[in-house]
């Protein structure tokens, strides 16, 4: 961050004249926030910082153009929809050679997927993702039926994602009573035996979360 405006007015004045430079750019920068979920807030920024100042670049003969915000959530939303279709690509690979190859991949996408929802999750906080994409993001990942338990996957991303706006989600009186009715479901699915315990403890760590006023124990007074 210290070297943040410096950097960002060097890649600004770096040739990024045409749509496809600019989709290299976002997906650079797209790969390197889902990869360093630490510094999502920083690239969250930038990707603020950068929609402001390029335009729109045309994309086709018929007038038609693309803006840094389009192509960074098309990004994001490829990835969020394509998981499920890689993690049964890996799970294909079921040779014994396969197996240490099978492992890395499922690591990666389980990396790249945390990672992506983090990053949605501060670019809400930046206004480039609308609240409604949010609440349809919250919706997919706790199901649509409340009688029957989440997957593991969703479990995971669910927590990272309140984890990440919980705090903002609670600000407005509006959401908060949304945030209400998903919490709720969080406080069933902490004690559904259907779940590891891992994922009940995940859970229920979200839930003191919320309860603490977002503040992580320990940090109370420091």
């Amino acid at each position: 961050m210290k070297k943040f405006d410096l950097l960002k007015g060097q890649l600004l004045e770096s040739g990024i004249n045409s749509v496809d430079t600019l989709e290299a750019v976002v997906s650079l920068i797209f790969d390197k926030a889902i990869l360093e979920p630490t510094f999502c807030p920083m690239y969250a920024q930038l990707c603020s910082d950068l929609n402001e100042k390029l335009p729109p670049f045309p994309c086709d003969k018929h007038g038609g153009k693309k803006t840094f915000r389009h192509i960074l959530l098309n990004n994001c939303q490829e990835l969020f929809e394509g998981a499920d279709k890689l993690r049964e690509e890996a799970r294909r690979m079921t040779g014994p050679e396969q197996e240490s190859e099978c492992r890395d991949k499922e690591w990666l996408i389980k990396i790249r997927t945390l990672g992506n929802i983090k990053l949605i999750g501060e670019l809400w906080k930046q206004k480039i993702v609308t609240e409604r994409i949010v609440h349809l993001i919250v919706q997919e990942l706790l199901g649509q039926d409340p009688k029957s338990c989440p997957e593991e996957k969703n479990i995971e991303a669910v927590c990272q994602f309140f984890n990440t706006i919980g705090k903002q989600l609670d600000e407005n009186q509006n959401t908060r009573r949304i945030n209400d009715v998903y919490f709720n479901r969080l406080k069933e699915l902490s004690t559904n035996p259907q779940l590891y315990p891992r994922l009940r403890f995940m859970v229920r760590d979200v839930l003191d979360l919320r309860s603490n006023h977002w503040v992580p124990k320990g940090e109370e007074h420091s």
